[in-house]
């Protein structure tokens, strides 16, 4: 869940209001003019943005009459606010450029810096925000203004969240709390509720971030700030998704819509828009969702959000492809690819790489299927590592986020001590009295210390064990993670190997065929005919095989990747051993060797994969011809156990295989232990192996034993689906 514009924006207004309202060059009446109407830009700026700008705009009309520099620096800063908060992002950051070079004192340049990385962040210029926002919190740390320090960290913090960095995110919301004891003005008790709500938003505390975003929006409420009531119905509403309260979150975002559309902050509202239809698509609601998307690309589109746009083309390319519409999928895929350099938010890259690899993989079109399936695992690390919290660090951050709410309760007592100490002493009173009423305080303070010591008991004790349910979530996420690291280990091996298999048997027979070939072509008048039907049928028959092996390979790396999709029928085992036979003629001809498959009356009719059940038979009957020597023999049985079994026997008389594949369905291998056929040419299991794995998925299996005196027998058995 994405959080959007900073809530500290008006930070900057603080900062302005501590400039001097006077120019010493400049006329008392023109100095009057602009106090009021910075004046009343002040008094607008958080409730009506629109009137805001008409004053800060007035005020600017005066800049070239103006001689003071700080006074200058004052108003083209108020009116670059203004724009900002207009959404007029690239006005904003000229006005800015237009006074970059003023001889400004450090404070000012802070300020300066601190708004310049609110417009670059909502230019999605992530970097250039960055920089300015560390230029004015090193400002602000020599100057030892901690309020402002505060303030930047707050926008720190929510840019990192923005680009999903919530490492970084909780550690400079965490520093925002070390510092709330030294602030000189009064907490903003708004922002602090939304620090807290989004910090435990991010750690997945949504209970406690709502429980803070209603303290929010109740201080909002007070202070019928329009601005901060719509953003804060946004949080709400972003929580109650996380708990799956859907339709209450619905309630939240049409309120939300409702304020930004008022305020005409049309970012906003393509993001909210955005948000519904994600709710809706939850709902399995997908037209509904449609339409929330084709609204917000349109607003995007018309005011150059590129996030947005790209985000809502996200969006309905998924709703396209959903109804099989690939052509138009495609378009609003290859959209976001030609912007992946403008964008963000690499979430949206690695979710149409995704796409497309589904898209193409259905088309059949397995290269360009393959090529996307890697750009989409290179940018899921990626998303990954930027994401990742360990657990320690979770445990860590929580343990913080309590001890700095317990000072800050604690800091708030002291503060309410030493008010009414300095009140009382203010007071001239009798010191009789004075020492009475402080033994009074004295004594209520400590009851109060001694019962609140006993509250804060039980509700550690509680929160203990909530924190240890959830270090044990934890742990069970950090063990399933290294499973998961360990499975893509395996792969990398079984990868190396795979190339290794390509480089061997791809190559060095496709090199032997295109010898072979050079010589029959230049002496094809000179070689008699039997000679030359001979050598055709050994390329008739390595061609064969290597067909094999990369159908296999291709079969293997299907199924690692996405896994094949079940489809029953009903169909033949007999026709199908006879096809297979008709596919391994010429090698069984050039081999001379002895095929006997004796057929009863049954018709061995069965409902299962065919694909599966065919693609099994066709690599066992390739291994008996494969493995059996010059005129040996092979034998086909098929006994039907029950109306639900079926077994399937091919026995070879050939060089049989390792002892270590006795029990095959028992093997937990990828690949089968490599052994050397007829012709001492080496094999790799490939074939077996991806037999085992299919004919699990159709609730059967294969079994090997030795067949006397020697050779193989290989059993599939059959599960036959009667229902």
């Amino acid at each position: 869940m994405k959080f959007k514009k900073s809530l500290s924006l008006f930070s900057t207004g603080i900062f302005l209001l501590s400039l001097p309202l006077f120019g010493q060059n400049d006329s008392s009446s023109t100095i009057g003019i602009i106090n009021t109407l910075n004046y009343q830009y002040y008094q607008s700026i958080n409730k009506n943005p629109q009137n805001s700008l008409i004053y800060a705009q007035k005020a600017y009309s005066y800049f070239d009459q103006v001689q003071d520099i700080e006074l200058k620096f004052k108003i083209a800063t108020n009116l670059a606010t203004s724009l900002f908060m207009n959404e007029r992002y690239k006005e904003s950051l000229y006005i800015l450029d237009q006074i970059k070079s003023l001889e400004i004192k450090e404070n000012n340049r802070a300020t300066y810096y601190t708004l310049r990385g609110l417009v670059e962040n909502d230019l999605y210029h992530s970097a250039q925000a960055e920089t300015n926002y560390k230029r004015a919190l090193e400002l602000y740390t020599k100057l030892n203004d901690k309020d402002n320090e505060f303030t930047v960290l707050n926008n720190l913090g929510l840019l990192y969240n923005n680009g999903g960095d919530y490492k970084r995110s909780l550690a400079s919301y965490l520093k925002c709390y070390e510092i709330i004891k030294d602030l000189k003005i009064k907490v903003d008790r708004y922002k602090y509720y939304m620090n807290i709500g989004t910090v435990s938003f991010n750690l997945k505390d949504f209970d406690k971030a709502l429980h803070f975003y209603f303290m929010a929006l109740e201080e909002a409420n007070k202070n019928s700030d329009t601005l901060r009531i719509f953003k804060t119905n946004e949080k709400i509403a972003q929580a109650n998704v996380s708990i799956n309260k859907l339709n209450t979150a619905i309630d939240y975002y049409l309120k939300a819509l409702d304020g930004s559309r008022k305020l005409k902050f049309n970012k906003e509202v393509c993001s909210i828009l955005l948000d519904l239809g994600n709710i809706y698509n939850l709902q399995n609601q997908k037209e509904i969702a449609f339409s929330y998307f084709q609204e917000s690309i349109k607003v995007a589109a018309a005011f150059s959000f590129l996030q947005e746009e790209v985000e809502a083309s996200l969006k309905l390319a998924i709703y396209y492809q959903s109804k099989s519409r690939y052509d138009k999928a495609r378009l609003y895929y290859n959209t976001i690819i030609q912007n992946k350099d403008q964008i963000t938010n690499i979430n949206f890259i690695k979710d149409t790489y995704y796409g497309l690899y589904q898209i193409e993989k259905k088309q059949k079109k397995t290269t360009i299927s393959l090529a996307y399936l890697e750009n989409y695992l290179k940018y899921n690390e990626s998303v990954q590592k930027k994401q990742l919290i360990s657990l320690e660090e979770q445990i860590e951050t929580q343990y913080n986020l309590k001890r700095k709410e317990f000072e800050l309760k604690n800091l708030k007592t002291n503060y309410n001590l030493n008010e009414l100490i300095l009140k009382n002493q203010q007071q001239r009173i009798q010191w009789l009295i004075i020492f009475s009423v402080l033994i009074g305080i004295l004594l209520v303070s400590l009851l109060t210390s001694y019962f609140q010591k006993r509250k804060s008991q039980r509700l550690l004790f509680i929160q203990n064990k909530k924190i240890n349910i959830q270090n044990k979530r934890l742990l069970s996420t950090n063990k399933e993670i290294k499973n998961k690291r360990k499975e893509l280990s395996d792969l990398n091996l079984l990868k190396d190997q795979f190339l290794s298999i390509i480089a061997h048997d791809v190559k060095s027979p496709m090199t032997d065929l295109y010898n072979l070939l050079f010589i029959l072509r230049h002496n094809l008048d000179a070689l008699p005919k039997e000679e030359l039907k001979k050598n055709l049928a050994v390329i008739e028959s390595s061609t064969t095989n290597l067909l094999h092996l990369l159908n296999n390979i291709l079969n293997w790396t299907i199924s690692q990747s996405s896994g094949n999709e079940v489809i029953i029928s009903e169909f033949s085992i007999s026709e199908l051993i006879n096809d297979n036979l008709k596919l391994l003629e010429s090698s069984i001809l050039t081999k001379e060797l002895t095929v006997a498959f004796t057929l009863d009356n049954h018709s061995y009719t069965i409902k299962s994969d065919l694909n599966i059940i065919n693609f099994a038979i066709r690599n066992i009957l390739s291994n008996a011809v494969k493995f059996t020597n010059q005129k040996g023999s092979i034998h086909i049985k098929i006994i039907n156990i029950s109306d639900s079994k079926i077994e399937l026997h091919i026995a070879d008389s050939g060089i049989g295989f390792d002892e270590n594949i006795h029990n095959l369905d028992e093997t937990h291998t990828e690949i089968i232990p490599p052994a050397f056929n007829s012709n001492k040419e080496k094999g790799y299991g490939i074939g077996l192996s991806l037999c085992k794995k299919m004919l699990t998925k159709i609730d059967s299996k294969i079994a090997y034993k030795k067949n006397d005196p020697f050779g193989s027998v290989f059993i599939i058995h059959i599960n036959n689906i009667t229902n």
